[in-house]
Formats: structure tokens, C-alpha cells, sequence
């Protein structure tokens, strides 16, 4: 059996942006991971080529 809480509409904003902040934590955390991969890869990649000279 469901239950219907009603909650009123500034909570249910705060949760709302709650949720999108979270999300957009996320979704930050990820762009920054991909970039510091990247840069890995990149530092990787010349020291390799300076070790091969």
C-alpha cells in the first residue's frame, strides 16, 4: 500500500535542487577525472619519447 506525503512546494524545491546539485557533483567529478587522465597520458607519453632518444 502507497502512502502519498505531501510536502510542501519550497521543500519539494529544496530537494529538487538538492538532487540537481548532487548530479551536478557527479558530473564534475567526471569531467575532472577524464582531464587528469588526459594529462597523465599526455606526461606519459613524453616521457616515453624522451627516453627513447
Amino acid at each position: 500500500m502507497l502512502v502519498e506525503v505531501k510536502i510542501k512546494p519550497k521543500l519539494r524545491f529544496y530537494f529538487w535542487l538538492r538532487m540537481h546539485r548532487a548530479i551536478a557533483d557527479i558530473l564534475i567529478d567526471l569531467a575532472l577525472a577524464r582531464q587528469y587522465k588526459e594529462w597523465a597520458d599526455k606526461d606519459l607519453a613524453e616521457v616515453l619519447a624522451n627516453l627513447t632518444f
